[in-house]
C-alpha cells in the first residue's frame, strides 16, 4: 500500500529536513518535492525514499515495480481521440 503524502512529508521532517530544504539541496526547484507527491518525478522521488530510507516501490507502489523500474499505464486511446487537435485543418 502506497504512503500518504502526509506520512511521507512527515518521514522527510523527521530527517530533520523539509520537502523544500531537500530539494534545494539536490538542486531541484523549491516545490519539487511537493509536486513529487503528486505527480511522478522519477529523480526527486529517489531522492525522497532514500532520505526517508525506503524502497521507490515501498513509497510509490503504483509508480515503480520491486526492482525500482517506473511502472507506466496505457493510455486509453478513446479518450485521446476526445481530446481537440492543436492545429485545426480549417482557416480561421
Amino acid at each position: 500500500m502506497a504512503l500518504h503524502p502526509e506520512e511521507i512529508k512527515c518521514e522527510v521532517r523527521m530527517t530533520g529536513i523539509t520537502l523544500t530544504g531537500l530539494a534545494l539541496r539536490h538542486g531541484f526547484s523549491p516545490s519539487a518535492c511537493r509536486k513529487a507527491l503528486v505527480v511522478p518525478c522519477p529523480r526527486v522521488d529517489r531522492v525522497i525514499a532514500k532520505r526517508i530510507g525506503r524502497k521507490l516501490h515501498e513509497v510509490w507502489p503504483e509508480r515503480y515495480d520491486t526492482r525500482g523500474r517506473r511502472i507506466f499505464t496505457k493510455v486509453n486511446s478513446s479518450a485521446l481521440q476526445s481530446v481537440p487537435h492543436r492545429l485545426s485543418t480549417q482557416a480561421v
